[in-house]
């Protein structure tokens, strides 16, 4: 859930002075306020399983065993300004084996507001996932966690 501007620096400044019960959520705090419903019954009715793809994951809001991050060497350095380490992560993490499941309505990730990078350097970066897309053996980084 990506939150505005003013809400996140309230938040920043002092995390516990808000609550979820707080007229800012119902005044667009939080955006679509349908990414704020948690039914964890519904994430099991629509039968969200789990599958060998990474395509739409954001790392903003997922979450994996430490030691799977590791074995993947984290995020990938060589990526600059805005764009596709996300993607590289969560792919290098399937190619490692592992197998994406998503929660939708099972749990809520607040992403705090931050100016964008620049976009400058995407064309790069997409020439850097490439990699991952095609070489389904790759998901360990050199320029990692452990350099």
């Amino acid at each position: 859930m990506l939150l505005n501007e003013e809400f996140s620096k309230a938040i920043m400044d002092d995390g516990k002075s808000w609550s979820w019960d707080e007229p800012s959520i119902l005044n667009g705090a939080f955006g679509n306020k349908k990414n704020m419903l948690r039914k964890p019954w519904l994430t099991k009715l629509i039968g969200l399983q789990a599958k060998s793809t990474a395509k739409n994951t954001r790392t903003c809001n997922m979450a994996f065993w430490r030691r799977d991050l590791y074995a993947i060497n984290g995020f990938d350095n060589r990526y600059e300004g805005w764009g596709r380490e996300d993607s590289d992560l969560s792919w290098r993490l399937v190619n490692y084996g592992l197998k994406r499941r998503k929660l939708k309505f099972s749990a809520t990730a607040l992403h705090l507001y931050h100016p964008e990078s620049s976009r400058e350097s995407l064309p790069e970066n997409d020439k850097m996932l490439e990699r991952v897309l095609s070489d389904k053996s790759y998901y360990r980084c050199d320029s990692g966690i452990e350099e």
